[in-house]
């Protein structure tokens, strides 16, 4: 994610709660506060190991983490402080080809 407001933090943090309470997926490109650049898809889902990100087919793709995981995305996202610096949170700690980054300037 980048350039967000911090009241959309708050809102991407629900979503967490919901699929944390109700195993529910969360379609961030069908986020109505999430400018999709880039025309693909990225599915939060709960699971029973840590797989992070991973291609399921053109465009679309899965991020599967165990709930404890997603407790932890969850505090970065509300301790997140938007500032003039460069500030960044890899969401999670996953060897896998795809990274999940929190930076309002997109970078690290």
């Amino acid at each position: 994610m980048k350039h967000f407001t911090k009241e959309e933090l708050i809102r991407l943090s629900m979503e967490i709660d919901i699929l944390l309470e109700k195993d529910l997926c969360i379609n961030l490109a069908k986020l109505n506060y999430i400018n999709n650049l880039s025309e693909k898809e990225l599915i939060l889902k709960t699971g029973e190991e840590k797989k992070g990100i991973i291609k399921i087919k053109e465009n679309m793709y899965e991020c599967i983490l165990k709930k404890d995981q997603y407790i932890d995305m969850k505090c970065m996202l509300m301790n997140y402080e938007i500032t003039e610096t460069t500030t960044y949170y890899w969401l999670y700690d996953v060897a896998t080809e795809i990274d999940f980054l929190l930076s309002d300037s997109g970078y690290w």
